[in-house]
């Protein structure tokens, strides 16, 4: 076998287009990016098996989007969202201590950040049911960011369940309002064409 473009085979590999997740791509728009540079603040769940591209489809926005700030994490490398939120912040040029410090603090920080760098924030966590399963508390104050600490933030969670499943109904009413999206397997005829 010869393989003329080695590049394709690696997984940080993100081609120039992505085939089949215009809809996908359409309503992370709608939901999210959108929204936010109208000064509302909004939260989006993404799931679907994996391969399914949903990682590929964030970080394809990332390079797109030039108007809002949108910061990556992975949360299977973190204990807590605080500890996951205090990555954030150094991302963001802010080093703060991880003992003792509140999501007040965190979100004043976050807020001030940006609000200094004239762009509001999308946090996108990827493997979200990490943190999903035991952080009501950090899941409550960074979905309730705005209402709370005046901080311009939305949130993406990636996960290949849906991590709604690990909210129960109380928490979900608390939580107030966020949507989900499910991103579908690709056909077989799809597979086809981007593997072409």
């Amino acid at each position: 076998m010869i393989i003329r473009n080695a590049e394709p085979l690696d997984f940080s590999y993100l081609p120039r287009t992505l085939p089949f997740r215009d809809n996908e791509i359409q309503k992370i728009n709608e939901t999210v990016i959108q929204p936010l540079k109208n000064g509302t603040c909004s939260n989006l769940m993404i799931y679907g098996d994996s391969g399914t591209g949903k990682t590929a489809t964030i970080k394809y926005l990332i390079r797109a989007e030039k108007d809002v700030e949108i910061i990556y994490e992975n949360a299977l490398s973190y204990g807590s969202l605080k500890s996951l939120l205090i990555d954030v912040l150094q991302k963001m040029g802010k080093i703060i201590s991880n003992k003792g410090v509140s999501y007040q603090q965190i979100f004043r920080n976050i807020k001030s950040l940006s609000e200094t760098k004239k762009r509001r924030i999308i946090l996108v966590i990827d493997e979200a049911s990490n943190v999903m399963k035991g952080d009501y508390e950090g899941i409550y104050n960074l979905f309730r960011a705005h209402e709370l600490y005046s901080a311009y933030i939305s949130s993406i969670f990636v996960s290949i369940e849906n991590p709604a499943i690990f909210i129960n109904d109380k928490d979900r009413r608390t939580l107030g309002i966020f949507s989900s999206l499910l991103f579908p397997r690709y056909r077989r005829e799809e597979l086809l064409r981007i593997i072409t």
